[in-house]
C-alpha cells in the first residue's frame, strides 16, 4: 500500500521547515540508535517470539551493560514507543554515565553530525550504491513528521506495511505500481555542473542525515568524502595517501606543495 497523496501540498524547502522537521520529530529511538552506532556501538537485532517483537540490542566492548528497545522501524500498535524511548535512554545514560537530559540533548545533535574531516563530493555514490537509501526502511516519527509538515510529495512514496501487530514502513516506492526505485529518486543533477545533490535535503530521512557513522563506514561504502582533509582556510587540502600512510598538502590545483 502506499500513502495517498491527496491533501495540501508542500510548500518548497527551506531551512525553517528543516528547523521544524527536528522539532516535530524529536528524539526517536531510530536517533538514539544511530547515536550509539556514531558512540562505536555494535547493533543487533533478536526476536522474541513471545511478544512478537523484533528487539534491538546495543552493546560496546569494555561497557559492562547493554541498551535493548524495540527496532525503531516496527511500529508495534500496542506499544509505547515513548515510553520506549525514554527506557533506552535511561539504558544508555548509565552505560555512558551521561545524565538523561544531556544525553538526549547529545542524540538530537550527535546522530546527524559527520564524523570529523567528513567532506561531502557532492557525488551521489551512496545515493547510488547503497540500496537501504532507496529501499529501506523509514522510522514511525519521519513519517508522523513529513504528515504533520504536510509533504506529501514525499509520503507518496512511502508504502505502507500492514502486518500482524505491527506496521512497516518503506522508503521508496513507485505509486504507480508499487515496486522500489532503482536508485534514490530524490538524486538530482546540481546546476552548473556542480555535482549531483537531494530534492529533499532539508527533510530527507534519518538514515540520510547520519551517514556515515564513521569514517570505516564511509570508505566501505564507496565515500569518497575522506579523500581530501581540509588542512587550513586558504582551501588546500591533504589528500590520503593510502599506500604508506603519509599525507601530503597539495594546493587548489592538486599539485604538491612541499
Amino acid at each position: 500500500m502506499i500513502f495517498d497523496a491527496k491533501g495540501p501540498q508542500a510548500q518548497t524547502t527551506t531551512t525553517t521547515d528543516s528547523a521544524r522537521l527536528s522539532a516535530v520529530s524529536g528524539p526517536s529511538l531510530s536517533l538514539l540508535e544511530k547515536y550509539l552506532l556514531k558512540r562505536g556501538f555494535f547493533v543487533r537485532d533478536v526476536c522474541d517470539p513471545r511478544d512478537n517483537v523484533v528487539w534491538t540490542v546495543c552493546s560496546r566492548e569494555g561497557l559492562p551493560g547493554e541498551v535493548r528497545y524495540p527496532n525503531p522501524h516496527y511500529h508495534h500498535l500496542s506499544r509505547d514507543r515513548a515510553a520506549d524511548l525514554q527506557a533506552a535512554l535511561a539504558s544508555a545514560s548509565v552505560l555512558l554515565g551521561v545524565p538523561d537530559e544531556a544525553l538526549a540533548a547529545q542524540v538530537a545533535q550527535i546522530a546527524v553530525m559527520p564524523p570529523a574531516g567528513f567532506a561531502c563530493r557532492l557525488c551521489g555514490v551512496c545515493c547510488e550504491s547503497m540500496s537501504d537509501a532507496f529501499r529501506g526502511r523509514v522510522s514511525y516519527e519521519e513519517v508522523a513528521a513529513w504528515r504533520e509538515l504536510g509533504l506529501y510529495r514525499i509520503l507518496r512514496l512511502v508504502g505502507v506495511e500492514e502486518r500482524g501487530g505491527y506496521t512497516l514502513y518503506t522508503a521508496w516506492k513507485n505509486p504507480k505500481n508499487g515496486k522500489h526505485f532503482k536508485r534514490c529518486p530524490w538524486l538530482r543533477s546540481l546546476p552548473g555542473g556542480q555535482g549531483r545533490g537531494c530534492a529533499i535535503y532539508e527533510h530527507r530521512p534519518f538514515k540520510c542525515r547520519s551517514f556515515p557513522y564513521s569514517r570505516d563506514h564511509a570508505e566501505r561504502s564507496h565515500c569518497r568524502a575522506f579523500e581530501y582533509l581540509p588542512c587550513d582556510l586558504e582551501g588546500a587540502f591533504m589528500p590520503v595517501d593510502r599506500d604508506n600512510g603519509r599525507t601530503q598538502r597539495r594546493d587548489d590545483c592538486g599539485e604538491a606543495v612541499e
